[in-house]
């Protein structure tokens, strides 16, 4: 039986709420349903999220949200796990400059002292324009238009993935998808 994806709903996010509570070395697909950013803090790691985009993070302790202004902001959250039906992960993203990433996964977390297993990820480029696939500060490989890749996060290493345009200002996008451990 599929279980309904985790929500929040919050009017004014200036104080941090909790969305997930103990949870740590669980992995959880965060995306901004809102039309404001907002940051979600995994208990030691804090990473910004632009409205309609979504982030893979790996929990230390809790997931808070807050946007620091005065703004609602809203979004929905899965447990990532292989035997579930859940959402693809999706970016769609105008980068400035090739030098310019955007996080798309962030297994910093995790929980201090215990061991991160390696995990797998599949990416594919639905837009026009190809992008890299780096992890950490290395370019792991580029993905052309209507191509896929799949790669594994080691647990040891760099342990966030970003991607980054191979033009300047091209708008990238594409769909991801947590294969399991």
């Amino acid at each position: 039986m599929p279980i309904r994806s985790g929500r929040f709903k919050i009017a004014t996010a200036t104080t941090a709420q909790k969305v997930v509570l103990g949870r740590a070395g669980a992995l959880y697909r965060i995306l901004n349903s809102g039309e404001h950013a907002f940051t979600i803090s995994d208990g030691v790691n804090t990473v910004s999220l632009d409205k309609r985009l979504s982030i893979d993070i790996a929990v230390s302790s809790n997931l808070s949200i807050e946007s620091g202004a005065d703004v609602p902001v809203e979004g929905m959250y899965e447990y990532l796990d292989t035997d579930r039906r859940i959402r693809s992960g999706r970016f769609r993203k105008e980068l400035a400059t090739t030098a310019e990433k955007h996080r798309i996964i962030d297994l910093r977390g995790g929980g201090s002292g215990m061991a991160k297993p390696t995990v797998y990820y599949r990416i594919f480029n639905s837009g026009e324009e190809p992008f890299s696939v780096v992890g950490g500060t290395t370019v792991v490989a580029e993905v052309a238009p209507e191509q896929s890749l799949d790669f594994e996060i080691p647990g040891t290493g760099p342990r966030d993935v970003y991607v980054r345009a191979i033009a300047n200002s091209k708008e990238i996008e594409g769909i991801y998808d947590y294969l399991g451990q």
